[in-house]
Parts: C-alpha cells; structure tokens; sequence
C-alpha cells in the first residue's frame, strides 16, 4: 500500500526537493517528464482539492503541509502531471478527469488513463506492452535512455511500479503491464430493478464498456468510445459513473493518448 501523505518523511521529502531543486538549476536535467510522488499520492491532493473548494491552503492544511512545504509542492507538480488538477493563482483546481475519479473512486478506466498522462509511463507502456517487464536494472536502463537522469532512474523506477499497481496495471501479473478492466457499471443491481427498468426505458449503452479494449489498440479504442454513446433521443444525465461529464472526460484521455501533440522537431507539423 503506498504511503499517505502524512506519513512522508520530512528527511526524505526534503532530500527529494534538494535533488529537484538541482535539476532545475542544471547541474543534471531528466529530459522527460516524471513525477516525484506517486499516483496515490496525487490523488489524496486531488480529493482535498474536491472537497476544500479549490483553495490550495486549506488543501495543503488538510494534507498536513504548509502551502510553501516543498513535499506539498512535489506532490501538487505529480497530480498536474497525472491530469489531475490544474493550479492558478491561490487556487487547486480538479481537471474533468480528477473530479471523475474523486466522484468515481473505483474507475479502473479513469485511474488508468491518469496514469498515461505521464509521458514516461506511456513510454514504458509502449515499449512492453503485452511483455514483461525487464528486472528493476532493465527498467531503469530504459528510463535512462529516454532521459531520466542517471542519478534519478532508481527513484523514477519506485514511483513508477507504485503508480502502475494504483492505477491496476498489475492486477493480473506482477510482471507485465496490463490495462485494467472496467467493474460492471450495474454491478449488484437486483435482477428484478433491472428488468423493471428495461420495461420503461430502452437500454442505453454504458460509458464501462469502452475501458474494456486494450490502449494499444488505438482503433478499437475510439470505437468503444463512440459506442459508449446513448442512442440519440435517449436521456443522458449529467453526472454520475454513465453521465456525459465522465464520458467527455474519458474521451479528452483517450484522444490525447491515440492523438499525442508531435514533439518539438519532429518535423510532423505541416
């Protein structure tokens, strides 16, 4: 179980802060993005920010921190990254897809596509899907030829196989990074309520079903997508695990994964 928030040492946190500061001032620079707390990590400053109205102070309160602690800040920089939350002034703001998870805390689907926002961890995904994963020296050797400093591969690779195993990456091996299946949307509803229900509306198709189809497999991926739409006429709610707000906020994660934005000097602009 990753730990929470509270119980980060303060030793630990200030040497990861230390280590950050000196990449910024270019002594060593990762030349991807990876974040210096993990997904769970992210996702507690995530919920604070949900439930103390966006105000990073009380956020940080809430978490144990000052709003200047460094360990507050790395945590607030891993949730950005995840996609989580978006910062502004004195405000922490949940993104369409943190406030899905908080709403939503079981979605494997929505806590897998945090976890791909992470350049780094998308990278790795890529490169072994379907495969298991080299020992911890293979992973980090990757990691560091994808640009993360050598001085950083062993923290990165940490962070990076706690993320994986919130995110249920590993729910079926231990060793190979696999996207979760969705829990039936309607899971423990009683036989007759859904009989009843069928009688009176017609059956829609659920917003689960699409988290279903494995990342790699770009095109069946947009197609769950759209057949996770209701059938037009049909009421859609709001809000709720089948309501349009997750499905947009699903489908912003599945476009940025199968359209990622071309890196600088790719050549890929017209």
């Amino acid at each position: 179980m990753a730990p929470s928030a509270r119980s980060v040492g303060r030793p630990e946190a200030q040497q990861a802060e230390t280590e950050q500061l000196v990449q910024e001032k270019g002594n060593f620079r990762s030349a991807v993005q990876f974040p210096y707390a993990d997904l769970q990590q992210a996702l507690e400053v995530t919920r604070a920010a949900y439930e103390e109205a966006e105000d990073i102070n009380r956020v940080a309160v809430k978490l144990g921190y000052s709003v200047s602690s460094g360990a507050f800040r790395q945590k607030v920089a891993a949730a950005k990254l995840f996609g989580l939350v978006e910062t502004g002034g004195k405000k922490l703001t949940p993104t369409a897809l943190g406030e899905q998870i908080v709403r939503s805390p079981g979605s494997k689907r929505l806590l897998a596509a945090a976890f791909l926002n992470v350049p780094l961890y998308k990278q790795i995904y890529d490169k072994y899907e379907g495969r298991p994963l080299p020992q911890s020296s293979g992973i980090e050797g990757f990691m560091a030829t994808q640009g993360v400093s050598p001085k950083q591969t062993d923290k990165a690779r940490r962070i990076f196989a706690r993320s994986a195993t919130t995110a249920g990456f590993f729910d079926m091996s231990r060793d190979t990074l696999v996207v979760p299946a969705e829990e039936p949307a309607h899971e423990g509803r009683e036989r007759g309520d859904d009989e009843a229900e069928s009688t009176t509306t017609p059956a829609r198709r659920s917003v689960a079903p699409a988290s279903n189809l494995p990342l790699g497999s770009k095109g069946r991926l947009l197609d769950g997508l759209f057949e996770a739409l209701p059938l037009p006429g049909q009421d859609w709610s709001e809000d709720g695990p089948d309501g349009w707000k997750q499905w947009l906020a699903t489908a912003e994660a599945v476009f940025r994964f199968v359209y990622p934005e071309p890196r600088k000097g790719s050549g890929s602009e017209n």
